[in-house]
């Protein structure tokens, strides 16, 4: 009694009705917002929490509930964070960023991004590596896009992982072209346009479906191509259930749990 005479005037201003009303205000707002702005709420949602794996992981999950489409990392698409994307059909969408991926900073993705939008999108591994500059890009981060699927309107993943070496020294003879004003030449009339590049020659490289969800899920904590369970659904019947939707209205009920042993 005599401790619980000293807490007791504590929640006359502890829990004060300003308090109260804030949260109160916050939870109305952010409920406003998700209902009728839904890929826009997701969106700030998921820029927030973007060096939070699992958040984004719930997140995504979130946004295939509401059925808004999350998709991949594109060098071509993406922005430095997420970010809305309309589609042909005037469809929306969330794109995932590229420093949303573990091991991509800022420094190495915004001198691609600003050649980008200058220029337009890079038809190939060599026009990136003629045209971006990517001194912030080393193996790491390069191997990093590779694996999360950044580049794959640039070429096959399995094979750009395989030849990285290759990729990353034909970017930095190109940079030295640059600095030395050897990139471009004067043509018949005067102007001047880029040397010629030759095409690289890229040893094959082959990567299994597995290893690419492994990557995904490591690098970006979601899997976005596809998700390695999706191939059992059929087999697993209409009601299926994810296991962080199991709460206490399913006390008494029996519940059959599938997964993957890795």
């Amino acid at each position: 009694k005599q401790i619980f005479a000293l807490i007791e005037p504590f929640a006359g201003y502890a829990f004060n009705k300003a308090h109260s009303v804030s949260y109160a205000l916050i939870a109305y707002q952010t409920a406003y917002l998700k209902a009728n702005y839904p890929a826009e709420y997701m969106t700030a949602l998921l820029a927030t929490n973007a060096e939070q794996s699992e958040k984004v992981a719930t997140a995504v999950t979130e946004c295939r509930r509401l059925d808004i489409p999350v998709l991949a990392p594109d060098i071509n698409h993406s922005q430095p964070n997420f970010s809305i994307e309309k589609g042909d059909d005037n469809t929306t969408a969330i794109r995932f960023g590229l420093s949303a991926i573990k091991n991509i900073g800022l420094g190495a993705i915004e001198p691609i991004i600003a050649e980008r939008d200058k220029k337009g999108k890079f038809e190939s591994i060599e026009d990136l590596c003629r045209r971006a500059d990517l001194r912030g890009t080393n193996r790491r981060v390069m191997e990093s896009l590779i694996k999360a699927g950044a580049l794959d309107s640039l070429g096959n993943r399995g094979v750009l992982l395989q030849n990285v070496n290759i990729i990353l020294s034909l970017a930095q003879h190109q940079q030295h072209l640059n600095e030395t004003g050897q990139a471009t030449m004067f043509d018949l009339w005067g102007e001047k346009i880029p040397v010629p590049m030759p095409g690289l020659e890229l040893a094959n490289g082959e990567v299994t479906v597995k290893e690419k969800l492994v990557w995904e899920e490591e690098l970006m904590g979601v899997y976005l191509s596809e998700h390695p369970f999706s191939t059992f659904t059929g087999r697993t019947g209409s009601d299926t259930t994810l296991c962080g939707q199991i709460d206490a209205d399913l006390v008494g009920q029996t519940v059959r749990v599938a997964g993957m042993i890795v």
